[in-house]
């Protein structure tokens, strides 16, 4: 389905099926779109600016470069998608499922983050309150040598309090 450019502006797509659609740089402002099924959709450079996302199925979507700040995405299911230069700024992602999804470069700026699963679906539940983190904590829960070589940090690391004035900082080399 070819939506390109389209202007979806206060749409009422609650539950429509607009999987694998080319959304491209359409206009989808204040569009509610509440348990809609966009799995595999283009949502690239999309306005979803106060969009009602609720519950809405994002499997595998494209959401680079689109807009939904303010936009409420309850409950969404974000598995697999790309947010690449996404901005989320005052957005709210409560009770995200955000297992295996691409997050770069985002602006999160006020954005209610809590209780995302970054866990796949057959997996126990680990939540994280932080869509930045999240990505970080699977490989730390899933990667053995990430979590070897954090560990040998740790254990060797020593954190050391107090004033160094007057040159005593160059005296503080690291040893391995």
């Amino acid at each position: 389905m070819n939506l390109m450019v389209a202007d979806l502006t206060y749409a009422g797509l609650i539950d429509a099926d607009l999987s694998y659609a080319d959304l491209i740089r359409t206009q989808l402002y204040r569009a509610n779109l509440t348990e809609a099924k966009l799995s595999y959709a283009n949502l690239t450079e999309a306005n979803l600016t106060g969009a009602k996302l609720s519950y809405a199925n994002l499997t595998g979507a494209n959401l680079s470069e689109a807009d939904l700040t303010e936009a409420d995405l309850t409950g969404a299911d974000l598995t697999q998608s790309t947010l690449v230069k996404t901005n989320l700024e005052k957005a709210i992602l409560e009770g995200c499922r955000i297992y295996g999804i691409s997050a770069w470069s985002l602006t999160l700026e006020g954005a209610k983050q809590w209780n995302l699963n970054v866990s796949a679906v057959n997996e126990p539940a680990v939540m994280v309150d932080n869509l930045e983190v999240a990505q970080f904590i699977h490989l730390l829960l899933n990667h053995k040598k990430l979590r070897n070589v954090l560990n040998a940090i740790t254990e060797r690391g020593v954190l050391i309090l107090g004033r160094f004035s007057g040159g005593g900082l160059e005296v503080l080399v690291p040893v391995w």
